[in-house]
Order: C-alpha cells, then sequence, then structure tokens
C-alpha cells in the first residue's frame, strides 16, 4: 500500500509540472508586424495572427509595456522597420522577451535610414537636398551608393602639420590656405593614440581658435584637418550637413543618387530591463548608437546583423550577463561593441559573452569618430570587466584597437585579427591595461590561441616614434597575472608582443613572425612613487616561442628599460631566436639612464650578459633570399592542409615534403630547403637533463 500511495504521489506531481508548463506556454503569445501587411488599428488578439500583423515600430513601442514574460514579437522578414524600438518590458529567466522574425527571406531591417530623393543643383557640383533630411544637431552616417562616406574635409587626404598651440583654446599651422575657417570643425591628432574634433569659434591667419577637446595635450609636429564646411566639397561624394536647415550638400558630377541619412539617433533603447533575446534582426543606419543599454542584463543578442552605426553599434554599460553571439558587425564609426562603465573602471561589468561574431570597418574614417577621444574610442571591441570571454570572433580592418580588454578571469581566445591601428595606433590588436586603478591586481587573465596579422601603424598627422605604431598583443601599464599563450602574431610594424611596465606575465608557446621586434620588455618607468614601483616589469615569463625576424632590419627580441635592471625582468629560456638570413645581432638592448645606451647582441652574447636563455637555439638552416621563408597559418576552428612545393625545415627541426596539416588556430614558419642548404649544427631545445622541454 505504501509503495502504491508513492506512486501516486508522484503521478500527481508529475501531472502538475505538465500542467503548469502548458499554462506557461499558454500565457505566452506571438505578435506580428509587417510593413507590408500590417495595419495598427487592430486589435492585440489580431495581431497574434501572421495573417494580420500590426504595421509599425510606433506601435510596438506603445504596446511593449503590455508584454509578459515568454512573449515575441516577430517582424516579417524581407520588411524594412523605420524607427526606434523602446524596451519597456522585462523578461524572467524561464521566459525571456524575444524580438524575432517570421516567414521566409532576408532578416528584416530596422533602420533609421531615409532615402534623400529630390535635389537642386547650386552650381560647381554641389547639390543640394531639395527639402530638410533630418532635424538632428549634427548627422554622423551617410552612405552612398551602399558605402560609408565621410563629410568634406581640407585637405582631401593626409593632414596639415601644426607648429604650436596655446593648451585646449588655439592651434596653428602654416599650412592653412587663405580660406577663414570659422565655423567649421578642426580635427587635432594630438598624439599616436588620440584624434580629437572641436568647433572652431573664429581664425587669425594661420591661427584656429575651437571649442573644448579632451584632456590629452597636444604634440606640436603632428596632424590637423577642417571639416563639416561645404567648401570643403571638391571630390566625389564628398557631403556637408547644414544643421540650420536640415539639408545634405553632395559633390557629384550630376544629379546624386541613392544617397541614404540617418535620422535615429538610437535604434535600440534598453534602461534596467532584464531576460531579452533579439534573434535574426539586421539593425541599419543609426545616427549615434545602434543599441544604448544601460544597467541592463540577461540579454542575448544572437544572428543579427549591425551596419552603418554612425557612433557605437552596441553600447551598454554597468551591464552583465550579456551574450552577443553568431552577429555580424559592418561600418561602425567610432566603438563597434563597448561594454563598460561610465568611468571604464572594468568592475561593475561581469559574465558577457562575445563569441562567433564577425566584426568589419570599425573607425576606419579618421573624422567620424566621437567628439572627446579618448583610449576606449574607435576600438571594435572594448570590454571592461570580470568573467568575461571573446572566443572565435573575425575581426578585420579597424582603425585603431580591435579588442580592448581588462578584468579579472578574462579570457581571449581562438580569435582572428587583421589589419589594424592605421588610424590611431601606439595600440594593439589584442591591447589591456591597468593603469587608471594602479593598486588593483586582476587575476586569472588569459590571451590563447589567437591569430593577429598586420598592425598596420599610422604614420600621417604624426611623428614617428621608436615604441609607437601597431603591435599584436600588448599589455600596457601595470597588466598583471596574464597568460598569453599559443597565440600567431604576424606582419607588424612594431611589435609582435609588447610588455610594458607590467608583471606576473607568462608568454609561452607563441609564433610570432615578420614583426619589426618579435617580442619587446620595456619599462620606461622611474621607479619614483608607490605607482611607478606596482608596474615595475617584473616576473616576465617568456618560454618556448618562436620568434622569427624575416628581414635583416628585423629583431627577435628587444629590451628596453630606463634602468640597468635587463637582469630582473624575470625568467627567459627554451625559445627560437630565429632570423634566418642574417643569424647575427638579433636582440636588442636599450638601457636610458645614465644615458641612452642601444647595442646588439647574438643569441650567445645575449646570453652571457643576462643569464637568460641557456636551452633557446637559431634558425636550423640559412637562406639567402626571404622568398626561401614561408609563413602558414590556419585562421578556423578546422585542421588545415598545406601543399608544399618544395622540401622545408621548420625552426625546430623537423622536415616537411609534399604537405603539412595545421590544427585550428596555430601556424608554422618553414624554411625551403635548397639544393646544398647546410643545417646549423646544433640540436633542437634540451633541458640541462638532455630530455626535450616541456613547456
Amino acid at each position: 500500500m505504501r509503495g502504491s500511495s508513492s506512486v501516486c504521489v508522484t503521478m500527481k506531481n508529475i501531472i502538475l509540472l505538465i500542467l503548469l508548463v502548458f499554462s506557461l506556454k499558454v500565457n505566452a503569445r506571438n505578435y506580428y508586424f509587417s510593413t507590408q501587411d500590417g495595419d495598427d488599428r487592430r486589435s492585440k488578439q489580431q495581431a497574434q495572427n501572421p495573417a494580420t500583423p500590426w504595421k509599425t515600430l510606433k506601435k510596438l513601442n506603445s504596446f511593449f509595456p503590455s508584454l509578459k514574460p515568454g512573449d515575441m514579437v516577430l517582424l516579417k522578414r524581407n520588411d524594412v522597420f523605420y524607427g526606434q524600438i523602446i524596451v519597456a518590458k522585462s523578461g524572467t529567466s524561464s521566459r525571456p522577451i524575444t524580438i524575432g522574425a517570421y516567414g521566409a527571406g532576408a532578416k528584416p531591417i530596422v533602420t533609421g535610414f531615409i532615402t534623400v530623393g529630390k535635389w537642386t543643383a547650386l552650381g560647381a557640383n554641389i547639390w543640394e537636398s531639395t527639402s530638410a533630411v533630418s532635424s538632428s544637431a549634427a548627422c554622423n552616417m551617410v552612405a552612398i551608393n551602399g558605402s560609408n562616406t565621410a563629410m568634406g574635409r581640407y585637405p582631401n587626404s593626409g593632414y596639415l602639420s601644426y607648429q604650436a598651440h596655446n593648451g585646449d583654446k588655439s592651434i596653428t599651422s602654416n599650412g592653412l590656405s587663405g580660406t577663414n575657417w570659422t565655423g567649421a570643425e578642426v580635427v587635432i591628432r594630438k598624439n599616436h593614440y588620440i584624434i580629437d574634433r572641436s568647433n572652431i569659434t573664429s581664425q587669425a591667419g594661420s591661427i584656429l581658435y575651437h571649442g573644448p577637446t579632451s584632456t590629452y595635450t597636444a604634440h606640436d609636429g603632428f596632424g590637423l584637418f577642417i571639416q563639416n564646411d561645404s567648401r570643403t566639397l571638391d571630390t566625389l561624394n564628398e557631403w556637408y550637413y547644414n544643421p540650420a536647415n536640415g539639408k545634405l550638400r553632395v559633390y557629384s558630377y550630376g544629379a546624386p543618387s541613392n544617397v541614404q541619412v540617418s535620422t535615429v539617433d538610437t535604434l535600440v533603447y534598453m534602461f534596467q530591463q532584464k531576460y531579452l533575446t533579439f534573434d535574426g534582426i539586421e539593425f541599419r543606419g543609426s545616427n549615434v548608437n545602434t543599441v544604448y543599454a544601460y544597467w541592463v542584463s540577461h540579454v542575448i543578442v544572437q544572428n543579427c546583423s549591425f551596419n552603418f552605426a554612425g557612433s557605437d553599434a552596441i553600447g551598454a554599460y554597468l551591464s552583465s550577463y550579456v551574450s552577443i553571439v553568431k552577429s555580424s558587425f559592418n561600418n561602425t564609426n567610432n566603438d563597434c561593441i563597448k561594454i563598460t562603465s561610465w568611468d571604464y573602471t572594468p568592475l561593475p561589468t561581469n559574465h558577457i559573452l562575445i563569441s562567433e561574431d564577425t566584426i568589419k570597418n570599425t573607425a576606419v574614417l579618421a573624422g567620424m569618430g566621437n567628439m572627446m577621444d579618448d583610449q576606449s574610442e574607435r576600438c571594435a571591441i572594448f570590454l571592461a570587466g570580470s568573467n568575461n570571454t571573446v572566443e572565435k570572433c573575425v575581426i578585420d580592418s579597424t582603425g585603431y584597437i580591435p579588442i580592448w580588454w581588462a578584468g579579472n578571469s578574462s579570457l581571449v581566445q581562438n580569435n582572428v585579427i587583421t589589419n589594424f591601428c592605421f588610424v590611431k595606433d601606439d595600440g594593439g590588436g589584442i591591447w589591456t591595461w591597468n593603469n587608471n586603478i594602479p593598486f588593483v591586481v586582476f587575476k586569472n587573465q588569459r590571451v590563447l590561441n589567437n591569430v593577429v596579422l598586420n598592425g598596420i601603424g599610422a604614420l600621417p598627422g604624426s611623428i614617428p616614434d621608436l615604441f609607437t605604431g601597431a603591435s599584436g598583443i600588448y599589455c600596457d601599464c601595470n597588466s598583471a597575472n596574464i597568460e598569453i599563450s599559443g597565440n600567431t602574431v604576424a606582419n607588424c610594424n612594431r611589435n609582435g608582443i609588447l610588455i610594458h611596465d607590467s608583471h606576473e606575465i607568462s608568454v609561452r608557446n607563441n609564433t610570432l613572425y615578420n614583426n619589426a621586434f618579435q617580442i619587446t620588455l620595456f619599462s620606461d618607468t622611474t621607479y619614483t612613487d608607490d605607482a611607478d614601483k606596482v608596474s615595475l616589469l617584473r616576473n616576465i615569463v617568456v618560454r618556448g616561442n618562436i620568434f622569427v625576424a624575416k628581414a635583416p632590419q628585423q629583431m627577435t627580441l628587444a629590451g628596453v628599460t630606463y634602468k640597468n635592471d635587463l637582469k630582473l625582468i624575470g625568467a627567459i629560456d627554451s625559445n627560437c631566436y630565429a632570423r634566418p638570413i642574417d643569424d647575427n645581432l638579433t636582440i636588442e638592448t636599450v638601457n636610458s639612464m645614465p644615458l641612452w645606451a642601444e647595442k646588439t647582441f647574438d643569441l650567445k652574447s645575449w646570453q652571457q650578459l643576462t643569464a637568460y636563455d641557456n636551452y633557446s637555439y637559431k634558425s636550423p638552416i640559412a637562406v639567402k633570399d626571404v622568398s626561401d621563408i614561408d609563413f602558414e597559418y590556419n585562421a578556423t576552428g578546422n585542421s588545415k592542409t598545406v601543399s608544399l612545393s618544395n622540401p622545408c625545415i621548420d625552426v625546430k627541426g623537423k622536415i616537411y615534403s609534399g604537405k603539412l596539416t595545421l590544427d585550428p588556430y596555430c601556424s608554422v614558419v618553414l624554411l625551403y630547403m635548397r639544393p646544398g642548404s647546410d643545417r646549423v649544427k646544433q640540436n633542437p631545445p634540451k633541458s640541462s637533463g638532455g630530455q626535450p622541454v616541456v613547456y
């Protein structure tokens, strides 16, 4: 009897659970929207039928407060919805509110773009929209023939050098023409990593008086240009927006066509909502931020597209448990994804996942970034907080830093980064620092198995500097407790890896190739106060790496300190220092106190100087031409087979013929074994016990 009673109670519980789940599903409703088939006069009961949908985002916003947890808002595919979505309700952990798509075809588009239809000729190839196109004070996004297009500027390319400045009040350039640019905008490259914008209030000859800019000091000898004035229009498709009458001017040889102007500042606005999902939507043409989110949590963005953002594609502040996955981003004028706190300290923003996203063309137009510039601007991903992950993303063409990250238990892995730091530099493909809060030390930070290629550098408008340019992986001031392992970095105009005034960092099993310096250990602190002592270059472990300088002018390693303390940096050993075309004097040191002293060393003399690298080694063969050096990499999550035209040897001495297989996110440097090639008489790295080193 006891057994029967127990079974009966269990069955009752199961039935109650089934009824509860069924009840939850019944209470959740779908609401359909279509610009082609919709009508906002329909009832909410009719809008639950895809045959009788509502029409506009205005109707959605009015109804949003009435949505219940588990409800779905579905936009019809192939339809275009103009305006803004104002999120006014939260879901629950078991029943999120979803904004998704229905029907067949392309993703539904939520847009702030309007197309300019009528033009008036003003002469000299300048056309003005016949009617006002916007009521905004500024226009940040114009697309012409499907391309993100910069406003007109003088000069049309490059910068005018400036010779003097007066604080944050004026700037002097002898290159200015006789034009008085009062009312226009000056774009000032203040240093390698700051490009400010400000309104010109008056002009006296070569002196421009301007409004406020950022707190960074201008450096004489850098550059400026003029924009946001109709007198700059002299090149095809350059444009100017006049806020006084809301009209747009375009330089064109005939009436312009296919001109789109963003007239909605923010396409999605969220404030303190939770448990929301955006799935399968394209967002296009925001004048400022495509998505603005403040203090939100448990938000998922998946399978979405973000195109033509006037400032940031996604800006989220004081937000946690946000996932941005399997989405694409293209043509963003400032930061693509920015998730942080207001003051950029990394503590409040946690549990962010950015995964399997594709990000292209971020901050590629020098004059179109935000007005008050700092190091958090013009990045593909700016992510500060704890327990955050960036993985399996493909990031191409970023004007400044592709991944800016910091915080406890942060993971950056299996990303592919190409073409960066060509608008601003003194940055890296993957960059971190902790100088804002020097007495807080983050823990458990990892940079693993990324492929970082083509750090270009931004020379125009700057003064060349030995320590700037583009680095692949960059740990800046007071970074600590970071594992950098299994990464490939190649073709950077400055450093493969740069460790600057940082400590407790492990650099292991990375392949660095064809960078000006494969790795640089750099300390410019003078140790004069407690903050400097925190950021001493100490406890740096560099083991098992492959450093290959392709060209004779490149170095495998550089050690730069403001005091003669190279021997105190950490543990450096069991690395490959290869410059196959010239394997002598491949390591550089600079000690700047008491006098600047620059020296170069071969591996043996470096070992004698520092007692580092006792089990390190050089190239297994010498080559006569850089064409005999081959670099192969795998930027995918699957194994890759590479066909070889010649027998090759890698830098560890392994010989390949016919083909080789590369694991995901791995690379190899190969040397062609021409007839008569001589092996260098050295063995692969061994430990003191005569066994292969295990890293």
